[in-house]
């Protein structure tokens, strides 16, 4: 028997073997062979696909391996994605797919790809004129921002001046807005921005306030072109405005009508009896019954006729003291005039009640003091009169503080004080005190004091020569040679002269008592 037979008996045995031990499985036994078998089966197969390489083109196809290997892995994938689905919270604002981009900040909003896309978007027509008028608006806001810091600043500042009766600084102040504005405007080559309505109104009320309601002459008129004065918040400036030009229409036509007979009393030589002024006062008192003429004007040319007359001491003051009952309005006409009145009548309390009125309404008006003063020294009150020009360096720093180029202190208190400290013999303060006046300021009365003190003590004992019938001092005071000078030059054009009593002093026919003391200077 040959090896093949042999095999095939040996496997049919086996085969036989084999089916009797199947027979005697169980049901479930047989199940569990059943898909073995199947396992087997379905291998067998598998392989014969993939080593069967002789047989390639007939057996299996690469492509469609290929395909089925791609589908399997999509879908094993499709499933790891559906597995490792994304919180909603973390899910990109805009896209909602991708997560959100949380390396660059763990509250970004964005993926990475929208972060990405968004950096590239351009900006659309909407987006420019956005930017253009976001652009001009900010422009517009700083140029308002300075014109609202130039102007509201001063403004607030003259209001807490007004609100101290520092009448003169809230001038300061106002004034300063309004050349603020203007400057502004000039630059912008037109009239873009305004003060308001209001400052102007401030400003009147200021002038009013210190007794000067005629240097609101140009603010008035802002408010007239403006048609604003008959509006009921701007009623105490057109009460204002009437009174004003009530008042100067009748200044002017009382110039005119009297202007000549004032300047004929003022012309003589010797003063006329006021008995001579009579029926000009007569006139100017039937005036005051016709309500077209302002009553404490016609009273103030009354005045005027006393003031340019002997013997009218009683009638001036009696006038004055009607400008008087008309209010701080009328305060620049009789304030000092009155003043002066009383102490000429040597009624030094009523001189100095009238000072110290005008100093409650208007602390500023640090002059007031030099009348003050005055009383004092002619009451031979030497150190009363000096603590006054104290008190009046000490309110001219509080009142004037930071305002610059202003001379705080008027220049007639050192004038005053040098006139004490002659008085007293002390030469040296005296001559420091008028040449602090002098850089002050100057007019005809410290001019003669400046020439008198220092003649006294530095010039006088020299022997003066004469060149051209004018006689020359010999001497080394550069301020008594600048004072002379000045009055040679310039006398004739401003009405400088060295007045009678100053040169009867220096003569030596006068004592500074005679003239200080018991006399007021003539300065003309």
């Amino acid at each position: 028997m040959d090896e093949n037979k042999e095999k095939e008996l040996a496997s049919e045995e086996v085969v036989e073997e084999t089916a009797e031990k199947a027979e005697k499985l169980t049901s479930e036994e047989k199940e569990e062979v059943e898909e073995i078998l199947e396992k087997y089966k379905n291998t067998d197969e598998e392989a014969q696909i993939v080593t069967d390489w002789d047989g390639l083109a007939q057996v299996g196809d690469t492509d469609a391996v290929f395909e089925e290997d791609e589908a399997e892995t999509d879908e094993e994938e499709s499933d790891e994605t559906e597995e490792e689905e994304i919180p909603e919270e973390n899910l990109c604002e805009r896209c909602g797919k991708r997560e959100r981009f949380t390396e660059l900040d763990e509250d970004y909003p964005y993926c990475k790809v929208c972060r990405e896309s968004m950096k590239k978007t351009r900006m659309n027509a909407w987006g420019v004129i956005t930017f253009i008028l976001t652009f001009i608006s900010s422009i517009l806001c700083i140029v308002f921002g300075v014109f609202a810091v130039v102007t509201a600043v001063p403004v607030f500042k003259g209001d807490r001046y007004m609100a101290e009766n520092k009448f003169v600084s809230a001038i300061t102040s106002y004034e300063e807005a309004l050349s603020s504005i203007e400057s502004l405007n000039s630059q912008a080559g037109g009239t873009l921005f305004d003060a308001g309505n209001k400052t102007y109104q401030k400003l009147i009320k200021a002038y009013a306030g210190m007794g000067s309601v005629t240097y609101a002459r140009d603010y008035f008129s802002a408010l007239e072109n403006a048609g604003v004065l008959e509006q009921l918040k701007y009623k105490a400036a057109n009460e204002y405005n009437e009174s004003y030009n009530k008042m100067m229409d009748t200044y002017g036509e009382l110039q005119t009508a009297y202007s000549n007979a004032l300047n004929e009393f003022f012309g003589k030589k010797e003063k006329a009896d006021v008995s001579e002024a009579e029926k000009y006062l007569t006139e100017l008192e039937e005036l005051k019954k016709n309500e077209k003429y302002d009553p404490y004007m016609v009273a103030y040319f009354q005045y005027l006729f006393c003031s340019v007359t002997d013997n009218s001491l009683y009638e001036s003051i009696k006038y004055l003291e009607e400008i008087k009952s008309g209010g701080r309005t009328y305060e620049f006409i009789y304030a000092i005039e009155l003043c002066m009145n009383y102490l000429e009548k040597g009624d030094y309390e009523k001189a100095e009640k009238t000072c110290y009125e005008s100093l409650e309404a208007s602390p500023e008006n640090i002059g007031v003091y030099q009348y003050l003063m005055i009383s004092k020294r002619r009451q031979g009150d030497f150190e009363g009169a000096l603590k006054l020009g104290e008190e009046a360096r000490k309110l001219a720093e509080t009142m004037y503080t930071g305002q610059e180029g202003y001379s705080a202190l008027h220049y007639a208190v050192p004038m005053e004080e040098a006139i004490v400290y002659a008085l007293q013999g002390e030469k040296e303060k005296a001559i420091e005190a008028i040449d602090e006046s002098f850089e002050q300021g100057n007019d005809n009365s410290n001019l003669n004091i400046s020439i008198l003190l220092h003649y006294l003590f530095h010039v006088k004992g020299t022997e003066p020569v004469e060149e051209e019938g004018e006689k020359i001092y010999d001497n080394v005071d550069e301020m008594y040679d600048q004072g002379v000078a000045t009055i040679a030059a310039y006398g004739s054009y401003y009405g400088l002269s060295i007045s009678d009593n100053v040169q009867a002093i220096m003569d030596g026919k006068k004592t500074l008592e005679d003239v200080f003391m018991n006399g007021e200077v003539d300065w003309q």
